[in-house]
């Protein structure tokens, strides 16, 4: 799992151009959905019925089109998780919040409903989570997956975490400030729908996202890869096995590959080393193509060097 840092304001030209547009398309769905919620959240409130749940009305377009030029600008066509090569429409437009549902799976792989926090009105209300809507069409909250990652029996709508799910959050005017852009309610002004850095805090998630990630959650600190392209995670790490557990990380096809991926590094880069006359510069040139993340499972294959040429 690479870690990509993107910041939209470094874009220019005809990129700049591109991303403008989409982000305005992206904004005015945003508050769209959340219109569609608000209406729902209202109704709901005066029954209070758990059977009832929220079914928003989304434009999968807005998301597919980001995908596409994720995959092209940042990701080097590659799966975001678990860095498999992806080519021409295979993968998905990955919403790492669920966008319509959040589900847990028990020990014995049972997928249930998973619940929500709503804070509104001065009351806290659980109910069925609707997934995170708002973030439908946040950049920060979509990234290009595998198949293999994110449909069957991977990620689906899972999305572990140690504390409570959170839709709405009251906030007071102090902590505007320490918080990054949250997105005001019309018909309840005091409650907020936060952004991806400021859940992470409230809700402990147990699954990375190598997208701008927040302190304490860099891939490193909690995947550890060795020989033969095993993986797993780093002293016990909650958030490392959770995240191999619901990608499916350590399944044998992907230890496979990663597997192959450090032969490949060790011959190339093996060769150079055991040359008397090789410079610095020499093994870099190796090295540029992964650790730019153009090859697959670069991250694998750069701990296999750092193991074996410490």
């Amino acid at each position: 799992m690479r870690v990509i840092n993107f910041n939209p304001a470094n874009l220019t030209g005809d990129q700049q151009v591109w991303w403008n547009k989409w982000q305005t398309r992206a904004t005015t769905a945003t508050a769209q959905i959340i219109a569609e919620w608000e209406d729902w959240l209202e109704k709901w409130l005066k029954k209070r019925d758990p059977a009832i749940r929220f079914t928003g009305d989304f434009n999968s377009q807005i998301w597919a089109d980001l995908k596409e030029w994720m995959t092209q600008n940042l990701f080097h066509s590659h799966c975001a998780y678990c860095e498999t090569g992806m080519i021409g429409f295979w993968g998905d437009a990955e919403h790492h919040r669920p966008k319509g549902r959040v589900s847990n799976t028990d020990p014995h792989g049972v997928s249930m409903a998973g619940s929500a926090l709503v804070e509104v009105a001065g009351q806290q209300v659980q109910l069925s989570h609707p997934g995170y809507f708002w973030l439908a069409y946040d950049w920060r909250n979509l990234i290009p997956s595998c198949q293999w990652c994110n449909q069957g029996g991977g990620k689906v709508d899972q999305y572990p975490a140690g504390k409570v799910h959170l839709i709405m959050k009251e906030l007071t005017a102090a902590h505007g400030p320490t918080l990054e852009k949250p997105i005001q309610s019309t018909k309840w002004p005091a409650s907020y729908y936060l952004a991806p850095s400021d859940l992470d805090v409230h809700e402990s998630p147990f699954l990375l996202n190598p997208l701008n990630i927040t302190s304490g959650r860099e891939p490193l600190n909690h995947l550890r890869f060795g020989i033969r392209g095993a993986i797993t995670s780093v002293d016990g790490s909650a958030i490392g096995a959770e995240t191999i557990r619901v990608l499916r990380l350590d399944d044998p096809l992907r230890t496979q590959s990663r597997e192959k991926a450090q032969k490949n590094i060790h011959r190339a880069y093996g060769l150079t080393y055991a040359d008397p006359d090789h410079t610095q510069a020499d093994l870099d040139r190796i090295l540029r193509a992964f650790r730019s993340g153009e090859e697959d499972y670069s991250v694998s294959a750069l701990e296999y060097i750092r193991i074996k040429y410490p």
